[in-house]
This record gives C-alpha cells, structure tokens and sequence, in this order.
C-alpha cells in the first residue's frame, strides 16, 4: 500500500510530502519526498485566521485546501506517482485541550475530491472527545518504525519528545523551538538562522532564559502557537536586545528545557529530527548540556520527512482498522483508533 504524508507545522514554512510504501509486516520505505516552499506572505494570511470571524474561517478552511490540492497534484503528475490514500493532518490553527477542543484547517472530503484520492484526515478530535490532548501523535508510530532508540526528540516549530517508560510508550511537547528562532530571525531580515550563525556569535541573556525556562517547566497540555504568543513573547517583545542576542537567548531556554525534560529518563541514544536539527549551534548546546548520551541525526529524508512518514504511518494503521493513539501519551481514556476517511 502506498500513502502520501502530508505535513505542514508550526513553522509554517512549507508542506513536506512523503510517499511511503508499507506492507503487512509493518516495512516500509520512503519512494520519493519533497518540500514545497510557501509563498511570501502565507504564513501571515494563516496566522492572521486566529483573529477572523467565522464566514472568513469557512471560506479559508476551503482555499487552504484548494491550495493544498494543488501542491499535492502537481507533486504527483511531476513524479508520475499514484498513492493508494492520502495522509492530511491539516494545518493547527487552534490547539486547546484544556478547553476541549482542537481546530486543524483543511477539509479531507475537499482533499479527497480534488486529488481524486481517498483522504485519511481529523486524527485529534477524538482524542480530544476522549479526554486526552489530542498530540502528539508521532510518538504513537516511531517505536514501530525505528527501533533501538531511548528517546526521539523533534525539533520542530514545537519542541516535543517520546521515551518508553515501564513498557509504555510516553510523550510529551517541551517548549517553542522553531517558531521562536524564526520570528525573531524574520526581524533581522532572515528566514530563519541557517545554521544558528547569528545565535553562535551572540551571548544569552541568562535572566531571560530563566524566565522563558520557568513559563514552561510545568505545564499539562499539548502545546500551540497561542503558548507561544502568551509565555514567550511578550518576553520577547519588551527585551530590547538585538536580535543575535535574542536568538542566541531563545536558543539557549530550548536546550535548557529539553536537557531538563530528558535526562530524568537516563537516555543512552536519541534520534533527533525536525528542521531544529540543522541548527548546529542548538544541536551542539543540546550535546554540551547533557553530553551523556549519543545524540543520533539520521539520514536527512528522516529528519525532514519523520512527521509525513509518521502520519501516513497512522492513516495505514487507520485503513487497516488498528488502534493508532496510545492513551499513555496523549492521556485519553484508552487506546483507540483515529482518522476520518473521505472517498472521492
């Protein structure tokens, strides 16, 4: 069976799609993957959707996924590919499981329609409906797809991680990392800090990390971008510093926030993945602040494409109607199937 993964995160940076092909005794391999870059502006028109009036969230919900649909098919026709299903987790626009619900934009019946492709989409709200958090959901298919690691940790717009805890697999969001460095590297006039250069060449402010730590050291829910808008910055924003300092300070919070978060598990090997992991300079603070393990970037289609692969991983799982959310990680009242399935 062969299923494209979609992704586009936090970051809002662009949509990975992932062509994976799997068979019944859970082997796969990835057939071809790319990353469409979005256009200038794209991710202000998203953002901007938090703060629109319901009519304005409808028409967006069915433009994004036109838009969507375009990427996907020109992928397909330029690649001579035909999947047997499409994997849509949609785009997070509102995340908030302590309030009971979740909002992904983009319409897997749209989708499905316009692909001419059966679409597996809406992989929270059940979760949410069952008490849980709704995310994360990767960690509920790495340990089936890698094995012998202690910890994979994403470095994506959200910081997050899974581990195997008395033979449950656990999970949990850590604290904003590319969302972070890349808006205060959109003030510098970069897209993002290629690299960690400018945060390399900068010292941390160390009383604003301890504050970014301390807004996140404890907190019970999966986490989204309004976390980030009301603990980090308005840090942020009153700090006048410039913005290699900023970064190198952001920088700094997250490796002190992962370290904190991990090493009470004593890892041996973690994978790390993510668009975070071609931050060397957050890569080698991470391997300086807790150098007690060996820290593993995999082959670059892995760590670019993990989360695609991930879910188009779930979708298979939910096609073959087997349970692909585990209660330990994302705290619903059990293990349970997700995924909605919309036929063309």
């Amino acid at each position: 069976m062969t299923i494209l993964g979609l992704m586009s995160g936090t970051s809002l940076d662009g949509l990975d799609m992932c062509m994976v092909e799997f068979n019944r005794k859970n082997n796969w391999k990835i057939l071809r993957a790319v990353t469409k870059n979005y256009p200038p502006g794209f991710k202000e028109s998203i953002l901007n959707l938090m703060h629109s009036d319901a009519a304005e969230l409808a028409e967006a919900n069915f433009k994004f996924t036109k838009f969507m649909a375009v990427l996907v098919n020109d992928f397909l026709s330029k690649n001579k590919l035909k999947p047997d299903y499409i994997s849509f987790p949609g785009q997070t626009l509102f995340h908030q499981p302590q309030k009971g619900f979740t909002f992904q934009l983009g319409l897997g019946s749209v989708l499905a329609s316009l692909t001419n492709t059966p679409v597996v989409w809406d992989f929270r709200t059940s979760d949410i409906a069952l008490g849980g958090q709704g995310a994360p959901l990767v960690p509920c298919g790495e340990f089936e797809l890698w094995k012998g690691y202690d910890i994979f940790l994403n470095l994506g717009g959200i910081a997050n991680f899974s581990f195997k805890k008395n033979g449950k697999i656990w999970g949990s969001d850590i604290c904003p990392c590319n969302m972070a460095l890349n808006d205060i590297a959109n003030k510098a006039g970069k897209k993002f800090d290629r690299g960690g250069i400018l945060a390399s060449g900068a010292e941390p402010n160390f009383k604003l990390v301890g504050k970014l730590i301390r807004s996140f050291y404890e907190h019970s829910h999966a986490l989204g971008y309004e976390d980030y808008l009301q603990k980090w910055k308005k840090y942020l924003n009153t700090e006048k510093m410039e913005p290699n300092s900023l970064l190198s300070t952001i920088t700094e919070a997250i490796a002190e926030c992962i370290v904190a978060k991990i090493k009470k598990y004593k890892p041996k090997k973690i994978m790390v993945t993510g668009g975070g992991t071609w931050n060397t300079e957050l890569v080698k603070r991470l391997k300086q602040k807790y150098p007690q393990s060996n820290w593993v970037v995999p082959h670059a289609d892995v760590v670019n494409y993990k989360e695609a692969v991930v879910f188009a991983f779930l979708a298979y799982k939910r096609i073959r109607n087997q349970k692909n959310v585990l209660s330990s990680v994302t705290g619903s009242k059990y293990n349970h199937i997700t995924g909605c399935i919309s036929l063309p």
